[in-house]
């Protein structure tokens, strides 16, 4: 019987949910799905210094993405380190007491000093000198009593560790290229390399999908897996994530959002970032459309064609795939849409609001957006500076139409162009409906003059022309 493929999501807590978190997330996702495993949740959190309480609140805007992991635990709990570190610390002692790992007792300041001996010396990465590799097993229980210490792994020496990247192919790293690196820090907790390894085999997980900076630890892994005599895992690393200046997205970068949150609370939608995302780093094949679902990158992504070079962040084309799902939505999932994530559209009743949605569906990328476009709705905009000289230019249109509606009980869009029309003067005039249309809103920008009229009451067309006719025509 085919063994079941499992992967594992394994976020640390020590800050938001990073956008590039979010592509691992979903390339892990992806593959799992695609072949009818199971993707789990980890909490790597032993590095207790930098763990912050919110994280689990960050976590679940995952679940606002509708991608949902495997239970490991039949309680429905979430896998975390700090629960092992009794197990972490009894593994390290039974590979000192194999001779595979050793204590050291090196301070601080030792280790320092010897890397900065190294640099002068002309060494580019300085190592570990391996001074307490070879202390005898009672020399370490006699230091251990007297100071603190780590655990080392006692690595095998010009041993080539060769392991198979789905995306790199074939990669060999020489352990002298190593040093003895620690697996248990000074406070007894399990490093990254050490922790995670183990988890993977309580876990059984089967294939590890991460980043690309990621691929220095996976020999050191190796090592831990054969000391520990656990089965071999399959590995694909994929590409860093750069902005538009080609360097690696970072949380100092303040041009781009970092985080899944700030995408979510602006009016991305799932479906948006999940297919952006997608994207990043991997291609389809056999696809004319860019725009895909759910169902269909699933049914796509093999883990194959994921690509070798850096995948650069591009927020245009974010909006484009915003746009394109936006298009998706019937009309009550558009206007609920709006209503959550733009203030003025909630500021509007349902008729109103339903106008507006079905009008500008086809412009929006994202709801912010439509703020801007209902500046026409505003009937305290003052005039603005431009918009007072063009009204001065073309007083006698303006003038025109005030005195046509002032008389006019009712009257179309239609009936006031052909008024308009026996001026033929005016008529060709093309500043004819930037006239209407500032006495109507006091804006020149906004949708055509015919859905404005749709949009408002007749006795609100007339009202505001003539109250926007005399208050220009008092003030100035």
């Amino acid at each position: 019987m085919k063994k079941e493929i499992r992967l594992r999501f394994a976020p640390s807590p020590t800050g938001k949910l990073h956008i590039g978190g979010v592509r691992t997330f979903l390339f892990n996702y992806l593959y799992a799905k695609h072949y009818n495993g199971k993707l789990f949740l980890r909490i790597e959190d032993t590095d207790i210094e930098r763990n912050i309480k919110d994280f689990y609140k960050e976590i679940e805007h995952l679940n606002k993405l509708n991608l949902k992991w495997d239970n490991f635990f039949e309680d429905n709990t979430i896998y975390t380190q700090s629960k092992n570190l009794k197990l972490y610390q009894k593994i390290a002692l039974d590979l000192i007491d194999k001779g595979l790992a050793y204590k050291c007792f090196c301070t601080k300041q030792e280790l320092e000093d010897s890397r900065n001996l190294q640099a002068k010396n002309g060494i580019k990465s300085p190592k570990y000198n391996e001074k307490c590799r070879n202390f005898s097993i009672e020399d370490q229980e006699k230091f251990s009593k007297k100071s603190s210490f780590t655990i080392r792994i006692k690595r095998e020496k010009n041993l080539d560790i060769k392991f198979f990247d789905l995306n790199f192919s074939e990669i060999t790293v020489n352990t002298n290229d190593l040093d003895d690196f620690v697996i248990i820090k000074e406070n007894g907790h399990p490093t990254y390399n050490f922790a995670c390894v183990i988890d993977d085999f309580l876990m059984g997980i089967t294939h590890v999908f991460r980043g690309q900076e990621h691929i220095a630890n996976t020999p050191k892994q190796i090592i831990i897996q054969k000391f520990l005599k656990y089965p071999e895992i399959s590995y694909c690393h994929f590409s860093v994530i750069v902005d538009k200046y080609g360097k690696k997205l970072s949380k100092r970068n303040k041009e781009t959002k970092q985080f899944l949150s700030d995408y979510l609370n602006e009016g991305y939608l799932p479906e948006a970032i999940i297919n952006f995302l997608a994207l990043l780093g991997w291609f389809p094949l056999q696809k004319d459309s860019e725009v895909f679902v759910l169902d269909e990158l699933i049914k796509a992504f093999d883990g194959k064609n994921i690509s070798k070079s850096p995948s650069f962040f591009d927020d245009t084309k974010l909006l484009f795939f915003n746009f394109s799902h936006l298009q998706k939505l019937n009309d009550e999932e558009y206007y609920n849409y709006l209503k959550t994530f733009s203030k003025k559209f909630s500021l509007l009743n349902q008729e109103d609001g339903g106008k507006i949605a079905k009008y500008y569906k086809n412009e929006l990328q994202i709801a912010k957006e439509l703020d801007q476009k209902l500046e026409w709705l505003e009937e305290s905009n003052p005039f603005l500076p431009e918009n007072i000289q063009f009204l001065k230019d073309n007083f006698h249109i303006a003038k025109l139409i005030y005195e046509y509606v002032l008389e006019k009980d009712a009257f179309s869009y239609d009936e006031l162009i052909n008024f308009l029309s026996k001026e033929k003067k005016i008529l060709k005039n093309k500043n004819l409906f930037f006239t209407i249309r500032l006495l109507i809103t006091k804006t020149t920008k906004g949708p055509e003059l015919k859905f404005i009229f749709f949009f408002f009451s007749l006795d609100k067309i007339k009202k505001r022309i003539i109250n926007n006719f005399r208050t220009f025509k008092n003030d100035h």
